[in-house]
């Protein structure tokens, strides 16, 4: 993983993956799906809460920063890091 920095902080180091934002999104996408194959009684909308979560499990890659928590990071070029810039 490359090395980022905090917007919000200046933090500069490796970022933390955030996996309770990706299971709330899941569980949102869950209820409506279930709520609306009940309501209509087709069952072929619960099967897009299925192909939500596998589209969505392969492709979020959410990263914050460890100190406070924001999601604002940005790469930092190897050269700018080891010359302290930035910090």
């Amino acid at each position: 993983m490359h090395t980022k920095q905090c917007r919000h902080c200046g933090y500069t180091g490796k970022p933390v993956h955030d996996e309770y934002s990706s299971l709330l999104i899941d569980l949102f996408v869950w209820g409506f799906c279930l709520t609306a194959a009940v309501i209509t009684f087709d069952p072929y909308i619960a099967l897009l809460a299925v192909l939500v979560t596998l589209w969505h499990a392969a492709t979020f890659r959410s990263h914050r920063c460890p100190r406070c928590g924001e999601w604002d990071m940005h790469r930092v070029h190897e050269s700018d890091s080891t010359l302290g810039i930035g910090h």
